[in-house]
């Protein structure tokens, strides 16, 4: 493959890795904190993955090209978090951990006092 080949791969891998990493920090953001740590660690994760993946060409320890499996994998994780764009506006309830009851909740639990 000429060299001109591969620095268009490693060009497009780095676009397709800088979509991922943008859409990983907006739903980073989008999450609060009363969301469970793994949601937030899956994401900071797929940022550092797709941080490493852009960067490999040029990385010391590294220096290796990206191949097509590079480039098709990172283009279907953006596919993948783009698709779920409209669920993370807000972020969806199943990332929330269980809120405490309040007092007068538990009292109603508990049988305290007759439901309203």
């Amino acid at each position: 493959m000429s060299h001109t080949a591969l620095i268009l791969m490693a060009i497009v891998n780095a676009v397709l890795c800088c979509g991922v990493g943008v859409i990983c920090m907006c739903r980073i953001k989008a999450m609060g904190p009363q969301t469970r740590l793994v949601f937030r660690g899956v994401y900071v994760a797929m940022l550092v993955g797709s941080l490493a993946s852009a960067l490999q060409s040029i990385t010391p320890p590294l220096y290796t090209w990206p191949s097509w499996a590079d480039i098709s994998i990172n283009a279907a994780l953006l596919a993948w978090l783009w698709s779920g764009r409209h669920a993370w506006l807000k972020a969806p309830e199943y990332t929330t951990k269980p809120m405490p009851l309040d007092p007068e909740q538990l009292r109603h639990v508990a049988g305290g006092t007759k439901s309203p």
